[in-house]
């Protein structure tokens, strides 16, 4: 019985980590278009993506306006969540009034897909090892940022951003608003790397 003790601890550890499996992956690539001279005072930021994620696009709206806000650069955001077939990005440009914008900021979902499901591992019932029954999945969600100069109407920066989420099962993923954080501050790391933002803090 003693030589199990190993192995039921592994599996025990392993059967903890799918039950709270929520790790927000990015991989981000990103191009400067046109140099930027002008001072970043405010910035209209425009959300479209699908309905199922829109806790996560209201939450990382959010966090975008706490960590442009730590820069004294005021945020103001719209949201837009079309079906593909109703999709039409080239009014979204036009939504903004009475707000004097230095830098347009879109975000559009570009794709979004939930990989197959695997099962937990087995759990000892004291004599022999069983198949457990919960499932865990990952979600995975592409981005597509571009910024403009609102004045002159010119493509400054674009950028790809692809997350990717695990589904736990007492932690949700990125439907459920997980990871909004994580890729605020991956939005704003990339925007000052690329000379955009003034340095703030390291983390």
């Amino acid at each position: 019985m003693l030589h199990n003790k190993p192995k039921f601890h592994f599996f025990l550890l392993l059967f903890s980590c799918l039950l709270t499996l929520s790790c927000v992956g990015t991989n981000t690539k990103s191009t400067i278009i046109n140099n930027y001279t002008g001072e970043i005072n405010r910035i209209l930021l425009i959300i479209e993506s699908e309905v199922p994620f829109k806790a996560f696009s209201e939450g990382l709206s959010e966090e975008l306006y706490k960590e442009f806000g730590l820069r004294n650069i005021h945020l103001k955001s719209k949201f837009s969540f079309p079906s593909p077939a109703k999709r039409d990005t080239s009014m979204l440009k036009y939504l903004n009034k009475n707000f004097d914008t230095d830098w347009l900021l879109e975000i559009r979902q570009t794709r979004a897909y939930d990989t197959p499901s695997f099962s937990s591992p087995p759990t000892y019932n004291g004599s022999m090892w069983v198949g457990g029954t919960i499932s865990a999945s990952q979600t995975k969600l592409e981005l597509e940022l571009t910024l403009t100069d609102y004045r002159t109407m010119s493509t400054i920066w674009t950028s790809t951003m692809k997350l990717s989420s695990g589904n736990g099962i007492t932690i949700g993923g990125l439907k459920d608003g997980y990871g909004k954080t994580t890729t605020a501050r991956k939005i704003m790391k990339t925007l000052t790397k690329d000379g955009l933002l003034i340095p703030f803090e390291t983390r």
